[in-house]
C-alpha cells in the first residue's frame, strides 16, 4: 500500500473533513453525542478510532471503511482526543488530510489531570492498582511526566498550528461548555459549516461525569476486551456497546452521597498550577486569545 497518497485521491466519495484532536477529559464525549445527533454531521459510532496514532498500521483503506455509512452529511469526521500528543501524529494527519478542520477543547491543566486521576483508578492505565492501594496521591500522579504531557497544550498543539491554516483550527474551552452549552454547540456547527440553528435534545445533558467502578475487575475486563477489539480493527463494536445505557450503569457509579471524590488541599493545587501553567503565556499567544480567567483561580477540586 502506498502510504503517501492523500485521502482526497481515494475513490470514496466522502472522506473526513474534520477531526477532534484533543484534549482528553475536556468535553469530547459531549461533542461526540451532539455530533451524532446533528443530521448534517457524520461521525462513526465509535469515539476514539485512534487511527493516526495507535492504529496507523491498519492502513488508509481500513480508516476509510469507518466512514462507509456516510450519506449526504456535510461534515464528516471523528474524535480521538490523544491525536495532539505526538508531533508524528500531527504530521500524519496533515499528510492525509491537509484541508481538514481541527478542533481542540481545553481544560485548565490541574483540573483536567484530577479528572484523569479519578478515571485511572477505575482502569489503572497509568498506575497499577496495588500502588493506589498503598496511597498514591493526586500530586504524585500529577507530577508523572506522561501525565504532565497530556496537559502540555502549547507544545502539543504547536505542530498543528505550524501545519494547518489558522482558519481551519478551532480552539474552545470547556469552561464555556459548562456555562452555555447551546452557544458552545452553535460555535462548533458554524465552524463545521452545518446548520448552526439546529437544537439537539441532548445539548444540556452531561456525559462521562466523574465516576468510580462498581467492580475494578469487571471494568478492567471490559476495557481490555475493548482494546483487543480495537487492535483487531473493530472499533465500532466497542462504540456500539459503550453507547448502550445499561453498559455504563453496570460498570460505574457516579461520585455522590455514597462515595465522595478525594479532596485536594489548595496548597497542592497551587504547587501544581506553577508546573502546569508554565507555558500558558505562550499558549495564549499561539491561539491568539486570552485563556479563561477561571484557570487562574484556586477554588479547590
Amino acid at each position: 500500500m502506498n502510504s503517501n497518497f492523500k485521502i482526497q485521491n481515494h475513490p470514496h466519495q466522502k472522506f473526513p473533513n474534520f477531526l477532534y484532536a484533543g484534549a482528553g477529559k475536556s468535553g469530547s464525549t459531549w461533542m461526540f453525542e451532539i455530533f451524532q445527533d446533528h443530521p448534517e454531521i457524520f461521525v462513526p459510532i465509535s469515539k476514539d478510532i485512534m487511527f493516526f496514532d495507535r492504529y496507523y498500521h491498519l492502513g488508509i483503506e481500513w480508516y476509510l471503511d469507518q466512514f462507509s455509512n456516510v450519506k449526504n452529511e456535510k461534515a464528516v469526521g471523528e474524535l480521538s482526543h490523544d491525536y495532539f500528543l505526538s508531533e508524528e501524529t500531527a504530521q500524519r494527519i496533515y499528510k492525509h488530510l491537509p484541508n481538514a478542520k481541527i478542533i481542540f477543547c481545553l481544560r485548565e491543566g490541574v483540573d483536567r489531570t484530577y479528572s484523569e486521576y479519578l478515571y485511572d483508578q477505575t482502569l489503572f492505565q497509568f498506575v497499577p492498582k496495588d500502588v493506589y492501594i498503598k496511597g498514591f496521591s493526586f500530586e504524585e500522579f500529577a507530577r508523572m511526566p506522561e501525565i504532565v504531557k497530556r496537559s502540555d497544550y502549547y507544545n502539543n498543539m504547536k505542530p498543528f498550528f505550524e501545519l494547518h491554516p489558522r482558519p481551519n483550527i478551532l480552539v474552545l474551552f470547556i469552561d464555556n461548555l459548562r456555562k452555555d452549552p447551546e452557544n458552545f454547540a452553535k460555535q462548533l456547527f458554524e465552524f463545521l459549516e452545518v446548520d448552526s440553528n439546529y437544537k439537539s435534545d441532548r445539548t444540556n445533558e452531561k456525559f462521562n461525569q466523574a465516576r468510580y467502578a462498581r467492580s475494578n475487575s469487571l471494568a478492567n475486563i471490559a476495557y481490555f476486551g475493548g482494546s483487543i477489539l480495537r487492535r483487531l480493527g473493530k472499533p465500532n463494536i466497542v462504540g456500539g456497546v459503550k453507547r448502550r445505557n445499561w453498559f455504563e450503569k453496570i460498570l460505574y457509579k457516579p461520585y455522590g452521597s455514597t462515595k465522595k471524590k478525594p479532596e485536594v488541599p489548595s496548597e497542592i493545587i497551587k504547587r501544581l498550577q506553577r508546573l502546569y501553567h508554565r507555558d500558558y503565556d505562550k499558549l495564549a499567544a499561539l491561539i491568539g486569545e486570552p485563556l479563561p480567567k477561571e484557570w487562574f483561580k484556586n477554588n479547590g477540586l
